[in-house]
């Protein structure tokens, strides 16, 4: 935080650091020196002992905080103290301060962790905030001429009182009609941005002049050459690759275990955690009443193959009803997932039992191809590689045999429009809504090429709906005070492969993730291996439907005008058809549900 024409507040600026204490039970730390002040709350996993935080460099010009893991930081700790420089700690964070005064503001480039970072130095009166380069950790700023507050939080922000919460139209629109949230760097608070991933603050704490750069392109897709390997060659390298990110993410003084479900994805990582560990893993699973839901039985043969035990976590409509006012408040928006609160209650399941750390699975269909929607577009292209263009565009034209949203997307294939098919690759309107205008995603989108549409697809969803996942993971499983760590898209190097590897290793008519169920069949057996994806779901839709739990929560809403009336009854509307089987309105019901209780906890 920093202020213009006057002091940091202290008792202010403590029940801000306190507004997080979810993400940092252990320890609380701050640093105030005039108009400038930094805190963090601590989750103490490396050196917790003596790890406390603000950090500084040996001649204490350099004062540092940060929340995540720099997993390569040993490495680095040798370099530093060959130097001459001294370090106080074991922690992970305190190697930051002195590869600044050593690599200037780019040193972020040579580390490989998740993380959010603040470093304040004090002779050059620049303060520099990071966020990692696959946007894992969030964080968010207000920046105006009198003052810069920034946070992993946004209601760290909102504590400060320099930023009134006002709703900000475009997010809302974003939220309704596609598939990743607020949209590219906002937050549904109007004046709020987030830092996307790869960005980094740079605020002259005199001027408070602040401007954003990057160390690493998030505006860019990987243009390297696709590689040209066989199929056993390319699981060769990722069964290396992903050991490696795995073995890195091991690194913990305190117990670490798993989410697994019915997925190849969790399933993976669970036995190469076990092997490479060297000692039985415990993993976390969600369950549900609904067989439907409930991957229960699928993640129990995969544990009991693998020996280690299995802590199912029970989620009812009436706990999910109950907690779900709660987590939009942690998320600090409407929720996009239902799936958000059920992974809030098995990380707290796994707190409860004495673990601080988690490996999950999440990235791996972004990297790997395995979501329905990238079967579709593959489907759509290989249409316009079959029929004349005249006799594409009349099928789009009029519909035939392709819904709305295909029909648009099949056009946008004919006519090469990258930004017509993203938006509607990612559509979830049914063709419908207004898709406000989001220039940064339409920057991305204008960067895929015709020749490579599926790749770079994939490398899209990484930029967009990839961001709203981690986000939902971060928040809810920090609400339980659990990091949660994830080898596919954590590390570097297993992401870059992922990217140049040619489309049909990964996916081809029959099968999505080829390499990836390739390289599992070297841990698991095949039944587990070849399991079709169920996608981690909540029985919304039925719960919806009963007058009790979150049936009796969206009835309570009902009859608050907490939205606009048109919506309101809309609203009614749908949950009445939703209820007589006339019309399926899960995803327009949650949603509205999620937008109401936001409302209600911020603009009332």
């Amino acid at each position: 935080m920093v202020l213009k024409g006057q002091s940091v507040e202290t008792g202010l600026f403590t029940a801000m650091v306190d507004t997080m204490t979810h993400r940092g039970p252990d320890d609380r730390g701050i640093w105030a020196e005039g108009h400038v002040a930094l805190g963090m709350r601590r989750l103490s996993i490396i050196d917790v002992a003596h790890g406390h935080q603000p950090l500084h460099s040996t001649d204490r010009q350099v004062v540092c905080v940060g929340n995540g893991e720099l997993y390569d930081h040993r490495t680095h700790r040798e370099s530093i103290l060959a130097s001459g420089r001294t370090l106080a700690t074991s922690s992970d964070i305190e190697i930051a301060p002195h590869m600044l005064q050593k690599h200037g503001e780019l040193f972020i480039q040579r580390i490989e962790g998740m993380f959010g970072l603040a470093l304040f130095d004090r002779q050059a009166h620049r303060l520099y905030v990071y966020r990692d380069r696959m946007g894992i950790k969030p964080m968010f700023f207000n920046a105006t001429q009198n003052h810069v507050v920034f946070a992993s939080d946004v209601n760290v922000i909102l504590r400060s009182g320099l930023v009134r919460p006002e709703v900000d139209p475009v997010a809302i629109d974003h939220y309704y009609n596609s598939r990743f949230g607020a949209g590219c760097g906002l937050t549904f608070f109007k004046g709020i941005k987030a830092l996307l991933p790869g960005q980094y603050l740079v605020i002259d704490t005199d001027t408070l002049h602040t401007e954003v750069r990057e160390f690493s392109h998030f505006m860019q897709l990987d243009r390297s050459p696709l590689e040209r390997l066989t199929l056993n060659e390319a699981a060769d390298r990722l069964d290396h690759l992903l050991r490696e990110s795995v073995r890195k993410r091991l690194m913990s003084e305190v117990p670490l275990g798993t989410l697994l479900s019915s997925g190849i994805d969790s399933s993976l990582l669970t036995a190469m955690a076990n092997k490479l560990l060297g000692a039985d893993i415990d993993a976390f699973t969600v369950s549900y009443d609904d067989p439907r839901a409930d991957e229960t039985a699928e993640a129990a043969f995969t544990a009991q193959h693998l020996g280690i035990q299995l802590h199912p976590c029970k989620v009812s409509s009436a706990q999910y009803a109950e907690l779900l006012p709660m987590a939009v408040q942690r998320h600090e928006g409407p929720l996009s997932h239902p799936n958000s609160v059920p992974v809030h209650m098995v990380t707290q399941l796994a707190r409860d039992k004495g673990y601080k750390v988690l490996l999950s699975g999440e990235g791996a269909d972004e990297l790997f191809a395995g979501y329905g929607r990238t079967h579709n577009l593959s489907r759509l292209q290989a249409i316009t590689g079959r029929y004349p263009a005249l006799l594409l565009r009349l099928l789009a034209a009029t519909g035939l045999k392709f819904d709305a949203r295909e029909a648009g997307m099949l056009a946008a294939i004919s006519n090469k429009d990258m930004r017509a098919l993203a938006k509607g690759y990612f559509s979830v309107a049914r063709g419908e809504g207004k898709n406000a205008a989001d220039p940064l995603f339409d920057a991305l989108a204008d960067q895929m090429r015709p020749k490579h549409l599926l790749n770079d697809m994939l490398q899209l969803e990484q930029h967009t709906y990839l961001q709203e996942l981690l986000l939902r993971q971060d928040k809810m499983s920090m609400w339980s005070s659990m990091e949660v760590r994830v080898p596919f898209v954590g590390d570097p190097a297993v992401v870059a492969f992922a990217n140049i590897l040619p489309f049909g290793l990964k996916y081809d008519d029959v099968l999505n993730k080829k390499v990836l169920r390739l390289v599992a069949e070297r841990y698991l057996p095949k039944e587990v291996c070849y399991r079709p994806k169920r996608g981690f779901g909540s029985p919304i839709g039925a719960w919806l439907r009963g007058k009790d739990g979150l049936g009796a929560l969206a009835d309570k809403l009902a009859t608050d005008s907490v939205l606009d009336s048109v919506t309101m009854r809309r609203y009614s509307t749908a949950l009445t058809e939703h209820r007589a089987g006339k019309a399926d309105h899960e995803e327009f019901l949650f949603k509205s549900t999620c937008h109401m209780l936001w409302a209600k906890a911020y603009l009332t």
